[in-house]
């Protein structure tokens, strides 16, 4: 193993001191550690802003919340020397009233999960107003009861509507405030219920004295006068408790601006984005947190008997009913003062656990030596109530802060809060209801006092053994890392400043180093149990390489070193691609957040292979799927095991091609997507590829020299203005679908990123295309609409479509290559009782029929869906259709239920926010809105720019689509080539000397075939269909003639024109064991390719590239599009402004 290194943090890199070395290990410098903890002067301010409107307003909530929850400890001794106490007025026995005590816990344990989820889900003003308004009013209501029966139902009610406002308000803070922010805000609202309990004394003293006042008992005017407060607080709650920073009206913009960025740059979500099951399960399964949840058990069941009994505790030590009310103001007191301090000490010293761990056992004493003491030693006994409660009540703020700060995900903090306070305020307390017995007050509650002392120290011995456990969590984190820094620990003290043992060394380091700001848990890297390579890759695998050439806006969050046949990835914490690559080369793997605005950042990953053994001194950047947020180590994987140094982004959020609520109300997270995580994250990567290569000769030798380095252009190692042509000799781009617009959108804006970009199935015109998917949805829904086609009938279609179809090429294979040839007169013979018809119908066909008959309606629809959408408004042409042949995946438009998840997702999520906005909703109003506004500016339309500052760079672009594609139609690509044809002045030949164009027949979206077509050829995304150890095409790794990634290289670095590659297919055909069964030259526009009569159609040297187009619009012109007469625009123009006024009004 490497030895570890002394890293610096990202203070170091703005110029602040180092770390400096102290006895017994290697710790970071006090000015460090100040600065990551402490804030700006701007930065303080702001907080002060904000404490000064939530912390106040929320303690006075949780003050009211626990005076009317404990409220009924005073009622049940208030005036017990009349008589006319709760329990005697209600006719209670002892066990009456602890029953009436345990319902309302049970109703608490029952609604604190839900509660947090509709927090999470309606603004946080608004719930807690309503469970406050309704509160009141039920403890109000107690002091109607008369009898058990209606006691113990009101008090469930009230446990139901208490139960969602602590673990409420613990997650509402972390919307606003750094994980390192919070302990302390939490103990002073936890610490709001010792001051309900002291005040709540001296209200019932008071109270005592209206016993009898128009006939009503004292007990049920505390009730009365208690709950009313609570009922009138909830209107200035609900106007006055601000919900997001986003949304708070009293701060400027800049301020908003710096509250959203705090949180981002950390990867907290102050905002409305909802609990993923993902989260969800990740969350209940780890089983870290029930160590959390049994301490939070232990420590709630002396909280809860103290809240309840001290005023008969106190009763038992000799004083009256109306003195025992006064005299439970001091210990309350006394917590309340302990609370806050403890807390403060806690986080001052980054010692929560330590903090915990002391106040549990000083607490644990008092209640001990009050056990022990003779029933007699009042005073003794009243002193050591204080110590205990002191004890007991201080270690849960400490206990709460270390739980959020050991959660990856915001979102996931309020399930984990609301489960721990649930186990522990819901079923820990049930048991402090029993253990102070009525028959032991005269000798001064044992029980209790005894049991309330073995769970405070099994808290305090918890406490220790869940930090021990998380150093050991640690120390196996830090092997993991291979003696580089690692991704991210748990923090057993403090959020911010983590201590662990390796070794024989002590280490602290910062959460700015260890990355534990990131939403994403770290990356899980493994070696091969075989491995016996233990360095992997050289010692520049650290921080320090990287973090002398990071901008202030960015930080690092992991560095590890990944040795041959090794493995790297997220995981589940990945939904997009929750598989890593494996049987990697040696290579450093590099994780970079960047705070790309005030309320927004995006991730990106890197692979750099070892540059002794495998980098081929190329750039290469990966594309992502759909609305994909993750980083694609796969993808990445396949590009390093080419020797790239591979690159890939998040594009600025986590969640699946097909989870659009990201985007609601988040323009700048909407431009992350569209263009700025790639842009920002090419730029910077280069500059990282730059900081870990520089200095490496062409025999790949290490230069010290730094004017050798300076004389052959490289990169200073304190310098940000690099030229990246000197150690990255080339960088190209690979992605297909989004990452096929990814590339295009990058060569437009910025034309020197790339030397060559691979372009598959670009989804270029991002509105328009999911505009017509969500026309597509309205043609063919509801289900019961007479044009409904069924996904039953789409197989069978196919079947008819190819026998219509097919043999264009003189081959008849099932292989559509010239679908666009293919006149769509054949749908009306396919009328149910028209001649020849078959006669299954839609109703019966099944996908395994031979054919199928449709409606008038069906065939309607399906002249839609094959034809041109154009705009009713304008009359402009929105999107081409799909072209016969791609019927075997056309489900994936035709038949969700309603629109596709992208679709109605873009429609919700990126043009109107509205997630209420339905299909049936949709009209071409919306289109215009969408084009006009390019939700995150993703839409990649400059054609020009492509055709000149790009095509001057020397950038070459190769363009593939697959003619069976059905979620992105193919005819989209060819308007894209027409339109740079259009843009080199009509010019073909002149296009072709940068951009060339392939149609491959057969090959449905990306990959793959349904007509045994050969598809592989080293396109975006083929790699990974068969398996996570692979790159190229099996069998042809690395041949230009079968890789079209390598045909690319061949070009821009040999000028050698990409004619034609070869496609493959096997017998199964994601199984390249089972052997090749076609091979196909895949032609550049416009060449096709044509068998020559007599070789067999098996094999690619049977054909040849041929003249003739198999595109569906000639390159002269846009046949479907159409001119837009004034009187349909100013339609489409007042529709927009209605559309737009409608929004505003929302």
């Amino acid at each position: 193993m490497a030895p570890a290194n002394d890293v610096p943090t990202d203070v170091e890199k703005a110029g602040q001191t180092g770390a400096e070395e102290h006895d017994g290990g290697h710790h970071l410098k006090e000015a460090i550690i100040d600065r990551v903890a402490a804030s700006s002067a701007a930065e303080k301010a702001l907080l002060w802003r904000q404490d000064k409107r939530i912390v106040p307003l929320s303690a006075a909530i949780y003050f009211l919340c626990y005076l009317d929850r404990s409220n009924i400890g005073n009622a049940k001794v208030l005036n017990s020397s009349t008589g006319d106490d709760m329990q005697t007025d209600t006719g209670m026995s002892n066990y009456q009233f602890n029953i009436a005590l345990m319902i309302f816990l049970i109703g608490y344990f029952l609604f604190e999960v839900p509660s947090n989820i509709l927090l999470k889900k309606l603004r946080p003003s608004r719930w807690l107003a309503f469970l406050m308004f309704s509160w009141g009013a039920i403890s109000t209501g107690l002091g109607g009861t008369h009898n058990f029966g209606q006691v113990t139902g009101v008090r469930f009610l009230l446990g139901a509507f208490e139960a969602g406002l602590f673990p409420g308000l613990v997650y509402y803070l972390t919307f606003w405030y750094k994980t390192n922010e919070r302990s302390v805000r939490v103990a002073f609202i936890l610490a709001s219920a010792t001051l309900a309990g002291a005040f709540g004394g001296a209200i019932a003293y008071a109270v005592g004295h209206m016993n009898m006042v128009r006939g009503l008992p004292g007990w049920r005017w505390l009730f009365i006068l208690e709950g009313i407060p609570s009922m009138v607080s909830a209107f200035f709650v609900w106007f006055l408790l601000p919900d997001y920073p986003e949304r708070a009206s009293w701060l400027s913009e800049s301020e908003k601006d710096l509250a959203a960025q705090r949180l981002h740059l950390e990867g907290a979500k102050g905002s409305a984005a909802s609990l993923t099951w993902a989260e969800t399960k990740a969350t209940l399964t780890d089983w870290r947190l029930y160590g959390h949840y049994a301490i939070y058990f232990a420590v709630s069941l002396p909280f809860s008997s103290l809240s309840l009994f001290t005023p008969s505790i106190v009763s038992g030590l000799g004083y009256s009913d109306l003195q025992a009310q006064l005299m439970t103001v001091p210990p309350w007191a006394v917590a309340y003062v302990c609370q806050i301090t403890v807390s403060w000490l806690g986080d001052h010293f980054n010692a929560r656990a330590y903090a915990c761990s002391a106040a549990a056992a000083v607490g644990a004493v008092g209640f001990l030596v009050s056990a022990l003491l003779p029933a007699a030693e009042y005073a003794g006994r009243y002193g050591c109530l204080i110590v205990g409660a002191a004890g007991a009540f201080s270690c849960i703020p400490p206990m709460l802060g270390w739980l959020t700060s050991n959660m990856w995900s915001t979102a996931s903090i309020g399930l984990a809060v609301a489960l721990n306070v649930s186990i522990g305020a819901g079923i820990g307390q049930i048991p402090g209801v029993w253990i102070y017995k009525a028959d032991e007050a005269a000798r001064g509650y044992p029980t209790g006092h005894g049991v309330n002392c073995a769970m405070l120290f099994f808290v305090s011995l918890g406490a220790l053994a869940l930090r021990y456990y998380y150093a050991l969590k640690n120390r196996r984190i830090l092997r993991a890392a291979e003696g580089g820094p690692a991704p991210r620990f748990y923090p057993y003290s403090a959020p911010d400043i983590t201590t662990f043992k390796a070794g024989d060394n002590d280490y602290q380091l910062s959460a700015a180093m260890t990355g534990k700001m990131s939403l994403i848990p770290p990356p899980q890297s493994r070696r091969p149990e075989d491995s016996t390579d233990e360095t992997a890759t050289d010692d520049r695998c650290n921080i320090s390489t990287f973090l002398r050439v990071l901008p202030p806006n960015a930080a690092l969050e992991n560095v590890t070193a990944v040795p041959q046949g090794g493995s790297h990835g997220e995981g589940a914490a990945n939904p997009a691609y929750p598989v890593g690559p494996e049987d990697l080369p040696a290579l450093c793997a590099v994780t970079v957040r960047v705070a790309s605005s005030p309320s927004s950042s995006f991730r990106f990953g890197l692979f750099l292979p070892d540059p002794d053994r495998t980098w081929n001194r190329r750039f290469l950047a990966v594309g992502n799927g759909g609305f994909a947020g993750g980083i694609n180590w796969l993808e990445m994987g396949a590009g390093a095991r080419y020797g790239f140094a591979a690159l890939s982004t998040d594009t600025g959020h986590n969640s699946t091609a097909t989870q659009l609520e990201w985007a609601l109300g988040r323009p700048e997270s909407r431009t992350d997507w569209g263009w700025r995580a790639v842009h920002g994250s090419v730029e910077l990567g280069k500059r990282l590829v730059e900081a870990y290569y520089v200095g490496i000769d062409d025999n790949n030798n290490t230069k010290n020299n730094d004017d050798d380095n300076a004389s052959e252009g490289r990169v200073d190692s304190n310098s940000n203005n690099s030229t990246s042509r000197s150690v990255i000799e080339y960088s190209y781009f690979t992605g297909c679908s989004t990452g096929g617009r990814q590339g295009l959108k990058e060569a437009q804006i910025s034309p020197g990123s790339f030397d060559g970009v691979l372009v598959g199935a670009p989804a270029w015109y991002t509105s328009r295309l999911n505009n017509w998917a969500t026309k597509v949805a309205q043609w063919n829904w509801p289900a019961d609409s007479p044009g409904h086609v069924p996904w039953t009938a789409l197989r069978p279609l196919a079947r008819e479509v190819s026998r219509r179809c097919d043999g264009a090429d003189g081959v008849r294979d099932g292989i559509l290559s010239a679908p666009g040839r293919c006149a769509l007169d054949f749908l009306a013979d396919l009328a149910c009782g028209a001649s020849g018809a078959s006669a299954e119908d839609s109703t019966t066909a099944t996908p395994q029929s031979d054919s199928v008959c449709l409606t008038e309606a069906q065939i309607e629809t399906l002249r839609r869906v094959y034809g041109d959408y154009v705009s009713e408004l304008t009359g402009e042409l929105i999107q081409p259709g799909l072209l016969p042949g791609s019927e075997w995946t056309m489900h994936v438009v035709l038949n969700y239920s309603g629109a596709s998840p992208y679709a109605i997702g873009y429609e919700q999520y990126f043009v109107l926010d509205d997630p209420g906005f339905g299909v049936s909703d949709f009209n071409d109003s919306v289109v215009e809105l969408s084009a006009r506004s390019d939700p995150g500016g993703a839409t990649a339309d400059d054609y020009g720019a492509v055709a000149g500052a790009f095509r001057e760079s020397g950038g070459k672009v190769l363009m593939y689509h697959g003619m069976a594609d059905a979620l992105v139609p193919t005819r989209g690509s060819d308007l894209y080539y027409n339109r740079t044809v259009e843009a080199m002045g009509g010019d073909l030949n002149a296009t072709r000397d940068f951009f060339r164009y392939f149609l491959v027949p057969g090959m449905q979206h990306c990959g793959l075939t349904d007509v045994d077509a050969p598809w592989a050829f080293g396109g975006a995304y083929q790699a990974p269909v068969f398996g996570n150890r692979t790159h190229s095409v099996p069998g042809f790794e690395g041949d230009p003639g079968h890789d079209v990634l390598m045909a690319l290289v061949d070009w821009v670095e040999r000028g050698v024109p990409v004619d034609s590659f070869v496609a493959t297919t096997w017998r199964s055909s994601a199984e390249p064991s089972s052997g090749v069964l076609r091979q196909r030259p895949v032609c550049a526009y416009p060449k096709v390719a044509a068998w020559d009569g007599v070789g067999d159609v098996d094999r690619a040297d049977s054909w040849s590239c041929a003249d003739g187009h198999n595109t569906t619009t000639p390159v002269t012109g846009l046949a479907a599009q159409t001119m837009p007469n004034p009187v349909s625009s100013a339609v489409g123009t007042v529709c927009l402004l209605f559309l737009g006024g409608m929004a505003l009004l929302q």
